[in-house]
């Protein structure tokens, strides 16, 4: 299982790669374009075999939950989390 962390800002993406045990795999930054999705795509792949997708072994968390770039990485049977900056913590 690979753990993936998107901060989608306007043109690029700070993406972190996490193994299931929380050790970092990779940090680094994509441009918001399919040259981007493709690395980001790439980079991935250097860490999981070809039956870690789908089947909830690739979990990503980013700040939305539509558009073009969810749409491809949902395509690629990532499990997708939305997560709202916004949304209050703790009671």
């Amino acid at each position: 299982m690979i753990i993936i962390g998107d901060d989608w800002a306007q043109d690029h993406h700070d993406i972190e790669l996490m193994s299931e045990n929380g050790d970092v795999l990779a940090r680094f930054r994509v441009q918001e374009d399919a040259d981007g999705l493709a690395t980001l795509l790439t980079r991935i792949s250097e860490h999981t075999s070809d039956t870690d997708h789908g089947d909830g072994d690739v979990l990503v968390g980013i700040e939305r939950d539509n558009g073009p770039w969810v749409t491809a990485l949902r395509s690629y049977g990532y499990v997708v989390y939305a997560i709202s900056l916004n949304a209050p913590i703790g009671p």
